[in-house]
């Protein structure tokens, strides 16, 4: 077909043109070149599209492959592990019991209404009745048949706002105390039957939030460092076990605690994720060095006290604020003269420090960075042969005990024992206490602490079991492989 002198399109690009001459070449045809070069990128992309569409496919089922294959080869015990690893932090953290659409159906519980609706009229139904519904909440319809989750979380809400003193609010009219203590115990005790009732499945294994351990242990996973344990909402314990899931419930008062310790968590996490690596350094505390000046001091001033009085000179003169200062000293007199003359007997009293009842602890401190381990060196030795129980020493600090180790050698042979610690978000000092592994009142109460080593070491020298040479802290240590975050 002749097509000179028609208007053509192109079946590529949808170029419009009028064909001006047969078999024109096209290099001299700018236009022309033009249309084959749209064209020629047109098939280039389809060509592109096409491969891309065919290897989309391809790469997920890769990818497909490549998770199983990562999943079975990891030990059966490591799987939950790390599908917790990978999990968001609400969806794996904050589990909680499935809702009532995928639930048996469980006996219900009724709340005693004639103890319960007389207090919701008076305080409550003004703001939550059929005029107001503050909240989008109503109590003048409220069910007392408790037989679903949804149920028993509206009425745990009431609890925790009763309970918190948000409701009733400040300007409104405010319930007795005698009132408000039976309200709460009724609504609790009400509470207690309604969630052993839900949570009764027969034996089947429910979903339930994570305990204090768990959670601390996944945020250290996650961004390098503990969380304190009495930060955490409190665990739910039925004879000691922190791990059943009828406790470990799931409330709006949790969302609360949960949702405002994650934000200090994830503050933490970036300010931590900036911060420079320390290099490590030891401190040392030589403990003798404060106790010689003290024991020596006080041995003085016993001397000189007791020289006045034998010049009979009063208590005032003496240097007593009043006389039952006077009449205590002079009663413990005997008892800390013994105890100075023990201490100063000691062969190694200048060189390392008896914990005694002249000073029952030693204690070293620095500042620290929560990403990193720490590791306390005690070097020192057991005096003379006490019972096992006065051969451990105790290590505390502001949080309590963090923990026991068994010193070994004596005074003249020491060896050094060594303990690992970690400090928990938001506590940057850490101060470790070595004292003996003894109850405080054993110390704080001279008179029954003396009867009581007594009856421990029976012939034994009771005022002495370990001695200490030195304290030593050394850090920060970080882990080879940085946190996920």
């Amino acid at each position: 077909m002749d097509l000179l002198g028609h208007r053509v399109e192109c079946p590529h690009c949808g170029y419009k043109y009028t064909v001006e001459a047969q078999a024109v070449p096209p290099q001299k045809e700018k236009n022309k070149i033009k249309v084959r070069q749209k064209s020629q990128s047109a098939r280039r992309g389809l060509r592109k599209k096409k491969r891309r569409s065919y290897s989309a496919p391809t790469i997920i089922i890769l990818i497909v492959l490549i998770a199983v294959g990562v999943y079975f080869s990891l030990p059966e015990e490591k799987h939950f592990t790390k599908i917790l690893e990978n999990k968001t932090l609400f969806q794996s953290k904050l589990a909680i019991t499935p809702s009532p659409s995928v639930s048996k159906t469980h006996d219900f519980t009724q709340m005693p209404r004639e103890k319960l609706e007389p207090f919701l009229k008076t305080y409550c139904i003004e703001c939550h009745g059929p005029k107001k519904q503050k909240g989008q909440l109503r109590f003048d319809t409220i069910s007392w048949d408790i037989n679903n989750n949804d149920t028993a979380q509206l009425w745990q809400d009431i609890l925790d706002q009763i309970n918190s003193g948000d409701m009733p609010p400040e300007k409104a009219e405010q319930p007795h105390k005698s009132e408000l203590i039976i309200t709460l115990d009724t609504l609790t005790k009400g509470m207690l039957r309604a969630r052993r009732a839900l949570t009764d499945h027969g034996g089947e294994i429910k979903m339930r939030r994570l305990n204090r351990r768990e959670f601390s242990n996944i945020i250290y996973q996650l961004f390098g460092f503990d969380v304190p344990l009495d930060e955490i909402p409190e665990d739910g314990e039925i004879e000691y076990f922190d791990t059943i899931g009828s406790e470990q419930f799931f409330t709006s008062n949790h969302f609360d605690k949960y949702l405002k310790l994650n934000r200090k968590i994830v503050n933490e996490a970036f300010r931590h994720s900036i911060a420079h690596r320390q290099k490590p350094r030891k401190e040392r505390v030589e403990p003798e060095k404060g106790i010689i000046e003290k024991v020596l001091k006080q041995r003085d001033e016993i001397a000189a006290k007791e020289k006045m009085l034998a010049e009979g000179k009063s208590w005032q003169e003496m240097g007593f604020a009043e006389y039952g200062e006077f009449k205590f000293w002079k009663d413990s007199l005997p008892r800390q003269k013994k105890w100075l003359q023990r201490t100063l007997s000691y062969p190694k009293f200048k060189s390392g420090m008896y914990l005694t009842t002249l000073r029952t602890n030693t204690s070293i401190a620095r500042h620290t960075d929560i990403r990193a381990d720490y590791i306390l060196r005690i070097r020192g030795g057991v005096v003379g042969n006490p019972l096992p129980i006065r051969q451990v020493a105790l290590i505390q600090d502001s949080n309590g005990t963090r923990a026991t180790v068994g010193l070994r050698g004596t005074p003249e042979n020491p060896e050094t024992v060594e303990v690992r610690f970690r400090q928990s978000m938001g506590r940057f000092q850490m101060g470790l206490t070595v004292s003996e592994n003894l109850p405080p009142s054993t110390w704080g109460n001279v008179t029954w602490g003396d009867a009581h080593l007594k009856r421990l070491q029976g012939n034994l020298d009771q005022y002495n079991a370990l001695w200490i040479d030195w304290l030593e802290l050394e850090g920060p240590f970080y882990p080879e492989k940085k946190s996920f975050f």
